[in-house]
Order: C-alpha cells, then structure tokens, then sequence
C-alpha cells in the first residue's frame, strides 16, 4: 500500500508541473492534430516488446523473454508530461532445482516523468520514474533452487524513446533501463551474494490520442 501511496503522490506533483506547461495549441501539426479533450493531450497505450536481464550472473540462467504493458500519458502536447503503466513480462529460467519448462513472470506498475523535446508529429523524448514489481516462479512443481519462490521489489525505470502521432494514433518505440533494488530472491554461488534483478527492455505500443 505504502508502494502506491508513493506512486499516486509522485502522479499528483507531475500532473501540476504538466498542467502549467501545456500548450494551447501545435504549430507545425495541422492535419496531424486531431481534435482532443484537454489542451495539453492524453493518450492510452497497450503493446510489447523483449525483456532481459543485464546482470551476468541472471544471463547465466535466465533467457530472454517477453514484455507487455498497458500505458496511460498525460502530456502529448506539452514538453513535460507524466506517466503511468502496468508492466509484465515472462522470461524462460534453467535452474538446478527447477523443472525443465519453469519460468520467471512479473507483474508491476510505475509512473515516470516525461520530457518531450519537440510536440509536433515526431515526438522524440526522454523518461524516469520510480515502480513496483512482482516476480513469481510458474511451471514448475518442486524447487530446490536459489531462486526463491517469489518476491517484491522497488524499481528506477529510465529510458529514451520517440512517439509518432497521426489523426489520433499514436505509435511509440522505446528502450528502457529498470534498476532494481531490495532484490534478494536469486542467490549465486557460493551462495553468499543475491543477483542483482535490473533489466533492459525494448518495446513498440500503439493507442489512441483524445
């Protein structure tokens, strides 16, 4: 609970930043622009993409797998704009204790401030924020592994992308950087240290702008 009550505060202080530097209007997006509902732009999202982690001593057993998110944006016509998202992804994970088909899911939520250098069609921009995130072993009937059965961990998503908008679809591409921490499910050999669960992310959505 206190998790989101950290992430709706952090909502609130940018949405009146977004709210004070909208832009009224686009120059250079004419037929570009479709009619919306508020001044600076709201936008809902959903799509995919692949997840790894950088850790070595991750890559030692865990593949790399698929991502997913639903995203909400408040701030498509303005330079400064906030986010917020459910994330999930599913990676294939070969361990000693584990059956052969195991996977490592999760699920989470974060939101993230916005930076949007330009506000016409291309909209090239730079992101970071604080999450959440759930990480559960499936698949697998017995474990005697270092992985644990499951855990929560606090995240520092950041990461760089490019939004194209056209008569109210919006197609968006972005590599991210989530760095985690209070992550102590996996431990590594000799079994006196716990790996380090920050993950890279590549992934395409595509929604609606009103």
């Amino acid at each position: 609970m206190s998790n989101l009550k950290v992430l709706s505060g952090i909502a609130g202080i940018a949405l009146m930043g977004l709210a004070s530097s909208a832009h009224a209007d686009e120059p250079g997006m004419g037929k570009f622009a479709p009619k919306i509902l508020t001044t600076y732009g709201t936008s809902v999202s959903v799509g995919g993409g692949v997840v790894g982690f950088v850790d070595d001593a991750m890559r030692d057993f865990a593949n790399v797998g698929g991502a997913w998110d639903a995203r909400l944006v408040f701030g498509t016509r303005a330079n400064i704009a906030v986010e917020a998202a459910y994330t999930g992804g599913a990676v294939g994970i070969d361990a000693l204790g584990l059956d052969d088909n195991a996977a490592l899911i999760s699920s989470g939520a974060e939101v993230l401030g916005r930076l949007n250098f330009l506000t016409q069609e291309w909209q090239p921009y730079v992101v970071a924020g604080v999450g959440w995130r759930h990480y559960s072993i499936v698949n697998t009937d017995s474990n005697t592994s270092s992985v644990g059965e499951g855990e929560d961990l606090g995240e520092i998503p950041m990461g760089a992308g490019v939004a194209y908008r056209y008569k109210g679809l919006v197609v968006d591409a972005r590599g991210l950087y989530r760095a985690a921490f209070n992550d102590d499910m996996i431990e590594t050999a000799p079994r006196e240290e716990k790996a380090n669960l920050h993950t890279w992310q590549g992934q395409i959505t595509a929604g609606y702008e009103f």
